[in-house]
């Protein structure tokens, strides 16, 4: 199959519920690479860093969603993205200096983490490769929520979660589009493996 995996390290992104973590486990075990979930990272991060030090990082542990209008409630979600992804520079430049290969998956990761060509001092042009994981369907946003719940959370709030990991995912696939990075669709989830590999390998490498 294509993309027989000339990387060191590959980062999938996009909006919440679009099965990241399942296509990076699929992904993973075919490469033998090992897997680090962005969400983990920042978990250790509110864990580490006071409040007082980076308010933004601790912003959706207390924040009701349903009080936050959409733009709001993207911007703060972007600065999160925006230390998580900086933070992950340097376990990006190391399993590239290792040659130990690793899959990072999650929406803390931006299309800029991709596109660059130094992580934390280390030049790894050509080593990182990325792939965004967009769903157009809102609704299925929601059903997958439903679904990772069992049904114990509120319908209204599922509703405002799902509204807002889809403007996230959108505007996470214009910014990969925008800076040559693949971007495929969601659906169907059986084929979203092979289709994965077929764009990795149409991409010489992440724009600048």
């Amino acid at each position: 199959m294509a993309a027989s995996g000339d990387w060191d390290v590959l980062l999938i992104g996009g909006g919440g519920a679009v099965g990241k973590t399942h296509l990076a486990s699929r992904l993973a075990r075919r490469f033998s690479a090992g897997l680090l979930q962005a969400d983990d990272v920042r978990l250790v991060l509110q864990r580490a860093v006071p409040t007082g030090v980076e308010p933004s990082l601790h912003f959706f542990l207390n924040a009701d969603i349903a009080g936050i209008e959409l733009d709001d409630a993207l911007a703060r979600q972007d600065e999160i993205a925006r230390y998580v992804s900086h933070k992950l520079e340097a376990v990006v430049a190391h399993h590239v200096a290792t040659r130990n290969r690793l899959i990072i998956e999650g929406d803390g990761i931006l299309p800029v983490l991709a596109a660059l060509d130094i992580h934390a001092g280390l030049r790894t042009s050509g080593r990182v490769r990325a792939v965004f994981i967009e769903e157009a369907d809102q609704d299925a946003v929601y059903r997958a929520l439903h679904e990772r719940d069992r049904g114990d959370a509120l319908e209204a709030a599922e509703r405002l979660w799902a509204h807002f990991h889809h403007g996230q995912g959108w505007r996470l696939a214009q910014e990969a589009r925008r800076r040559g990075i693949p971007v495929v669709a969601a659906r169907p989830r059986r084929s979203l493996p092979a289709r994965v590999l077929q764009a990795l390998s149409q991409v010489d490498r992440p724009a600048d």
